[in-house]
């Protein structure tokens, strides 16, 4: 006699069984929890503290040779309060509407929904569970602290950049499942297809046979939603070689229009093959050979600061400052910097504690105009050194002064 099949149907069954899997999955979870090994508390305090004591040590040691400052935190601490008392607001853009020519923030939150409908909760290890997990907390996080309390993490590509280990995380998911739902003998192809469509676009790019960067949100749109439909499609409906290839090729696609277009700097960091151009690597380059021109204290006591041009606000000057912790050892605010004198950087010149000022520049005639404005406002000094750091096709001017105190 033939069983009988359940009066609420077989759609009722089908989610009963579902639920019964996800519960399943967490029992599963917590039963493997139970077997990890944990530290006791006196293991933790300890690691702990012995960790924050040697790595504050080595810090401490190291901006005290450098530039004199032994407290680290105090640092931190201060831009901290600064910013969250409102200073923040100078790089922020309130609203979305910025996300239209940002739209590589999207990635990390279109990755989180698509794992869990390439790969079930039911069918994940717990190592897979727990990196999706981890991903989808941290990107609520990002978003939580950009749009609910008016932070620049996602805005800010800097701050952005951290987020992008679990967005390949994430990507290593999808494609596993890919890979795992294709034929035996075409899974080695479809690694390589999809490679080929996530790098290759960049190469053209590189060698002027192709623009990702001329891209619109439109496009990348457009690119989401067909690849996120063939990939879906592709690991449901297994064993069709050319839908997973279709799939692949559009994930591939996916990942470059994350990428590019709009105002993304990640297209701008990629080197032309046709115009090659080592600016970045000119500028590091300088950045060490100013670390190696700078005297430590130890070769000469006392407090040293920087003072050079702000403008352009974009020059290079910048980053290399930036190695002695920027705002906190140059002169100039956001005014326009040297040869310019404002009532705060004179009294910053003027504090009696500081004994060396150095100046940057690009040209060698902004270091006089430099030393004029200092002695118009009747800052004696002593020049000590004056010296040219260069490498490829970046120049950089530095001078020494002792500043010579009544």
């Amino acid at each position: 006699m033939a069983a009988e099949e359940s009066p609420r149907g077989p759609s009722t069954n089908i989610v009963a069984r579902k639920i019964q899997a996800t519960r399943q999955f967490y029992r599963d979870v917590k039963l493997e929890m139970k077997r990890v090994t944990w530290p006791t508390r006196e293991e933790v305090v300890q690691t702990t503290a012995v960790t924050i004591l040697v790595v504050s040590a080595a810090g401490a040691s190291y901006y005290w040779l450098r530039v004199g400052h032994v407290d680290i935190f105090s640092i931190t601490a201060t831009t901290s309060v600064w910013l969250t008392g409102g200073a923040i607001a100078d790089w922020r853009t309130p609203g979305i509407a910025w996300v239209a020519q940002q739209w590589s923030v999207v990635t990390p939150l279109v990755l989180v929904v698509l794992v869990p409908l390439v790969r079930p909760f039911r069918r994940m290890i717990f190592s897979e569970a727990l990196l999706w997990a981890a991903s989808a907390g941290v990107t609520a996080f990002y978003y939580v602290y950009q749009f609910l309390l008016d932070g620049t993490f996602l805005q800010l590509f800097y701050y952005f950049s951290y987020l992008l280990p679990f967005v390949f995380m994430l990507l290593s998911l999808v494609v596993a499942s890919l890979i795992a739902t294709a034929d035996e003998g075409w899974r080695w192809r479809l690694a390589g297809v999809i490679a080929v469509s996530g790098i290759g676009p960049w190469i053209l790019y590189s060698t002027g046979m192709a623009n990702p960067g001329s891209l619109l949100l439109v496009h990348y749109a457009a690119i989401v939603a067909a690849a996120s439909l063939l990939i879906v499609a592709a690991v449901h409906f297994p064993r069709h070689t050319s839908l997973s290839g279709l799939a692949g090729v559009a994930l591939g696609l996916m990942l470059v229009a994350s990428f590019a277009g709009g105002q993304s700097t990640y297209a701008g960091t990629l080197n032309s093959r046709r115009r090659p151009a080592s600016t970045e690597m000119d500028v590091y380059n300088v950045a060490l050979q100013l670390i190696d021109n700078v005297p430590t204290w130890k070769e000469r006591p006392g407090v040293l600061r920087f003072w050079y041009s702000n403008l352009p606000p974009d020059n290079s000057i910048q980053s290399i400052q930036s190695t002695y912790l920027w705002g906190r050892s140059k002169v100039q605010r956001e005014g326009p910097g040297m040869p310019d004198l404002s009532a705060a950087d004179l009294e910053i010149i003027r504090d009696q504690r500081l004994k060396w000022l150095m100046l940057l520049a690009e040209r060698g005639e902004q270091l006089d105009e430099g030393r004029e404005a200092l002695l118009r406002a009747g800052i004696q000094h002593a020049s000590l050194a004056r010296r040219v750091l260069a490498h490829g096709n970046y120049t950089l001017h530095l001078e020494l002064l002792d500043l010579q105190r009544p």
